[in-house]
């Protein structure tokens, strides 16, 4: 028996809100009219496309990630899950699946992370009963529209956002907004750019097989990246590579030019960088206890 599955993905298209979120009050400012530059308003909508063969024993071969290595981690990005469900409670998103599965797909996002030194921080998942944010309005979800999120993040005052701005705020989702429902083996996201806020729906039979949470792992990197404020690129094997590249091309490499990108601050607003913690070097949290250490010491003598 052969089963050959098809994940939706790598389509990533960018869309930045104007008269309408202006008029509800809901756009953050300043506007930006690109996808390819810091912007607090801009919102690009990306899905993750592999196609598998899965042989009769089950689980295919995986398909290793394509990355450049690691580097010391200096800085971590905590994230807080947002699991929607509707509002009868009778169903939940699909979130990384079981805690064994959760814990491959977080370690492959911090192998794709770690190329940058940065490690990706996972907060205890909170769990929003919401018909809106779980699939959207009825009637008007097929697609969902790509507004939805800035409303999800900017205009639901019962939303369990995270009270620390720097905390990066992901909706797990039935619909994404910009796309209609999924099938369970598809994974799609839509994240803002330099600002907080993404959507993340994952098919439920994803979590279940390597390359599912390979899948799983590339799209939910893929929107970290544009939080912290990266912009669509067209390279093969970058992490942010626009989806209309050739599926060989696909990969989770990032360029020293994308780390220059998210370690640049923005002064004047919050932005991607400030989402990066610092991690305090070994050797300064070792002299910092060997003083405090030999302080105590002094004081007990004297």
């Amino acid at each position: 028996l052969e089963m050959r599955l098809l994940v939706s993905a790598n389509a990533r298209l960018c869309f930045v809100p104007l008269l309408l979120l202006l008029f509800l009050g809901l756009c953050r400012l300043p506007v930006s009219a690109h996808c390819t530059g810091h912007g607090k308003n801009q919102v690009c909508v990306s899905t993750n496309s592999i196609k598998l063969t899965l042989p009769s024993s089950g689980d295919p071969d995986p398909l290793p990630l394509t990355i450049t290595g690691s580097k010391p981690i200096t800085h971590m990005v905590n994230i807080q899950p947002i699991i929607t469900g509707t509002t009868s409670m009778s169903e939940t998103a699909t979130h990384f699946g079981t805690s064994s599965q959760q814990a491959v797909i977080e370690d492959l996002i911090d192998q794709i992370w770690a190329q940058v030194g940065v490690d990706i921080n996972w907060l205890t998942p909170v769990t929003y009963f919401s018909d809106f944010s779980y699939q959207g309005n009825p009637g008007n979800n097929n697609p969902r529209p790509t507004t939805d999120l800035n409303i999800m993040v900017l205009g639901d005052p019962s939303a369990p956002l995270h009270t620390d701005p720097t905390v990066l705020n992901m909706f797990f989702t039935n619909i994404t907004p910009g796309f209609s429902a999924g099938s369970n083996l598809s994974v799609s996201g839509l994240a803002f750019v330099d600002d907080n806020g993404s959507a993340i729906t994952v098919g439920d039979l994803l979590p279940t097989f390597l390359n599912g949470q390979e899948a799983v792992a590339a799209v939910t990197a893929h929107e970290i990246g544009h939080n912290l404020g990266l912009p669509h690129i067209v390279e093969s094997f970058n992490l942010m590579q626009d989806g209309n590249a050739a599926p060989s091309t696909l990969g989770e490499n990032l360029s020293a030019a994308q780390e220059a990108t998210i370690f640049t601050d923005d002064p004047l607003f919050l932005d991607g960088f400030d989402f990066l913690i610092p991690i305090p070097e070994p050797t300064t949290a070792l002299s910092l206890m060997a003083a405090f250490v030999l302080f105590a010491g002094t004081r007990r003598r004297s």
